[in-house]
């Protein structure tokens, strides 16, 4: 078998040299995804930032504390007019 030498594959070698790759990316990402430290930071919108605060407030509420600057977010990343909020900005 011809497992990634320099000399050129044969028709016949290629299924199990494909498989043999396979095998070894598969094996990097396991290797990488054990290592891999976990993400806590992820985007949220409106209804989700809502849903992630303790005291759920309303939506007026929330305008009110972007409006007064009093809660990071962000417009316009993602395009359009709607607000977005990071995670780790809301803990902090």
């Amino acid at each position: 078998m011809n497992t990634l030498s320099n000399k050129p594959l044969t028709f016949d070698e290629l299924p199990s040299v494909v498989a043999e790759l396979c095998k070894q990316v598969q094996s990097f990402k396991d290797f990488l995804q054990e290592r891999a430290e976990p993400v806590s930071d992820q985007w949220m919108n409106l209804d989700q930032l809502i849903e992630y605060l303790p005291q759920h407030p309303a939506k007026p509420t929330v305008y009110a504390w972007v409006g007064s600057k009093l809660i990071p977010y962000h417009k316009g990343e993602f395009g359009g007019k709607k607000l977005y909020f990071l995670k780790s900005e809301i803990d902090a």
